[in-house]
């Protein structure tokens, strides 16, 4: 049952990783012999097997790949996981639900820490732009060469083809971390300082942190409060569930079938209920005492659900329009992770200023694999409607260019693109924004040098927030890549979604944000409540309205100018100043008079 022995000069391969991965396993399927010494022995497999990771990681990541080591290993701390359950379930203990937690941060979405991390890094120091330019635009033609791989092997094309674009990616991949080192070593980077608790701390005493684990064999729930209070809860990953999982999606993201109406409205209640009885009702039962907000992390699959459109009960009489959807009692948010620093989101100034992007239909655009785009006419009323009523650049048709948009980002408080998105499912490479104009396609590793300075980013774009599914990721999508350089709120799309309703939906939320001046958060909500209420049975399909969440943290605006709070200040020291000086003079006029 001990972990094996090692001086410090020793270096783990990816094959003594992954024997000391199948024998953590094996101790945990035999834990009944003795279940106290086997269980935490587990524990400490698992914790020496993660600092060999760790303390080997630039060199795994060379040889084996970033992503890769996120998928094989999150198995070893499922194991981890399910040891900490157990013990748990025996001593009634809350460390192994804390040890538990812990894992399920390490499993999740390293590759995205460590993105986040580079660009942290490199946007906080004093690299010379051409540099930047240099290594980023290696790394993007590594990536494009790797999407080309992924398609030659997707067509089962192989030989020279194949070998070519191995080479090319070899090569290319030594290069990227020749630069990475060489500017390592020239220029003095802002370390950041890993820390998993900060979102955890920066809980709000009406907010819940809920977490997933998803495993093979089971779904772990974790459910926080601010008083750090901590619900640890498992559930089996078995048919039921993944028919509702897999139902539940299927009908909220596709158009309501009137022939099919009465029949996919029954089926949607019980995937919902079940959903929300499985994953979410247990959590909050124990830790939900005055919540009005939850901060979701999910976790492969459930990245896909909207948690806004579950449902808290069952009723025979309810539709679409009348069932208790979770967002009738909750504002919701989600993360990517729990296990990082909080990104630097401040209120929106109040002299806040939008750049604004629509798409619109014209003869050079460029076509898509379908033979081509089609217009977008809700966003030019998007556009017209946010540029008759606030500060900001508007850009439609020929001048709402890629170029356009990356050259200015940086100078704005908003973003709102209202253009074409395309995720895609299969290759994570190649989920894209479609800009007007020639040069239209903007993917997620060209917002690198775009030096985006941003609060909020609005993708009121088709699949904004749909991508490939990685195990030990998540989904790889567009939001993904503004979440990377730093963007604290993204409002994002699930699905492909009804134009016209979106451009009403999109009016909607500017209203409440930008003049009734709710917090982001609210100002969603209030959207999709408000849709809910004005439509019938039919209308009122989470189709329509449950597509946008919002990622990320909570924004709202200042409520004063700090300029004018240090010049009531001042003034406020001179009133009483004078008062003094004036008591002082009088006082001395009665001596003198006496």
């Amino acid at each position: 049952l001990e972990f094996p022995k090692s001086d410090s000069s020793s270096r783990f391969s990816l094959e003594s990783l992954t024997i000391l991965k199948k024998k953590t396993k094996a101790i945990l399927n035999n834990y009944q012999q003795d279940p106290i010494t086997y269980l935490e022995s587990v524990l400490d497999h698992v914790d020496k097997t993660h600092e060999r990771i760790k303390s080997n990681r630039e060199s795994l990541y060379k040889t084996d790949g970033k992503l890769f080591l996120s998928q094989f290993f999150k198995e070893l701390y499922e194991t981890g996981i399910e040891a900490s359950f157990e013990l748990h379930r025996i001593t009634g203990d809350t460390k192994y639900s804390w040890k538990a937690f812990s894992y399920a941060q390490l499993s999740k979405s390293n590759l995205f820490l460590e993105q986040e991390k580079d660009y942290k890094e490199f946007a906080s120091s004093a690299i010379p732009y051409s540099l930047k330019e240099v290594y980023y635009n290696a790394s993007a033609k590594l990536e494009n060469l790797k999407s080309s791989l992924y398609k030659a092997l997707d067509n089962s094309l192989t030989g020279d083809s194949v070998l070519r674009l191995s080479d090319q990616i070899l090569r290319l991949e030594e290069r990227v971390t020749s630069l990475k080192d060489s500017i390592s070593l020239t220029y003095s980077l802002e370390r950041t300082v890993e820390s998993g608790l900060d979102v955890i701390n920066s809980l709000k005493q009406d907010e819940v942190l809920l977490e997933y684990f998803y495993g093979d064999r089971s779904i772990y729930a974790f459910g926080i409060n601010p008083e750090d209070q901590i619900v640890f809860m498992k559930t089996n990953n078995d048919v039921e569930l993944r028919s509702s999982l897999e139902g539940f999606l299927k009908i909220v993201s596709s158009p309501p079938n009137y022939e099919e109406f009465e029949v996919d409205q029954r089926a949607f209640k019980e995937h919902a209920f079940t959903i929300y009885s499985r994953l979410i009702e247990p959590a909050l039962k124990q830790t939900g005492k005055g919540v009005t907000s939850l901060v979701v992390v999910p976790d492969e699959f459930l990245t896909r659900i909207p948690f806004e459109a579950l449902i808290t009960r069952q009723a025979n009489d309810q539709s679409y329009k009348d069932f208790d959807y979770l967002i009738k009692t909750y504002n919701i948010r989600y993360m990517i992770s729990s296990n990082t620093q909080k990104n630097s989101s401040s209120p929106i100034n109040k002299d806040y200023r939008i750049l604004g992007f629509g798409f619109s239909d014209n003869a050079n655009q460029m076509e898509d694999a379908r033979g081509g785009l089609s217009s977008l006419p809700g966003t030019e009323r998007e556009i017209q409607f946010l540029n008759a009523s606030f500060d900001g650049d508007y850009y439609l048709g020929t001048e709402g260019t890629k170029q356009q948009f990356l050259s200015k980002a940086k100078n704005y408080d908003i973003l709102h693109l209202a253009i074409h998105g395309k995720a895609d499912s299969a290759n994570r490479f190649l989920s894209r924004l479609i800009f007007n104009g020639s040069d239209s396609i903007l993917n997620p590793n060209q917002l690198y040098l775009a030096n985006i300075q941003a609060q909020l980013t609005v993708l009121s774009a088709c699949e904004s927030g749909k991508g490939q599914i990685e195990s030990g990721e998540g989904t790889f999508s567009i939001a993904r890549g503004f979440a990377i350089v730093g963007v604290p709120n993204i409002v994002m799309s699930l699905w492909e979604v009804d134009d016209r309703t979106t451009s009403t939906q999109m009016v909607s939320f500017y209203e409440n944000f930008l003049n009734e001046r709710l917090d982001l958060n609210s100002s969603l909500r209030k959207v999709k409540l408000d849709y809910i209420e004005k439509g019938d049975s039919y209308q009122s399909h989470p189709y329509y309205w449950a597509s946008f969440v919002h990622l990320g943290q909570n924004t709202g605006f200042e409520t004063g100018s700090p300029i004018n709070s240090v010049l009531i200040g001042v003034i406020l020291l001179a009133l009483v100043i004078m008062v003094l000086i004036g008591l002082a003079l009088h006082k001395k006029r009665k001596e003198i008079q006496n």
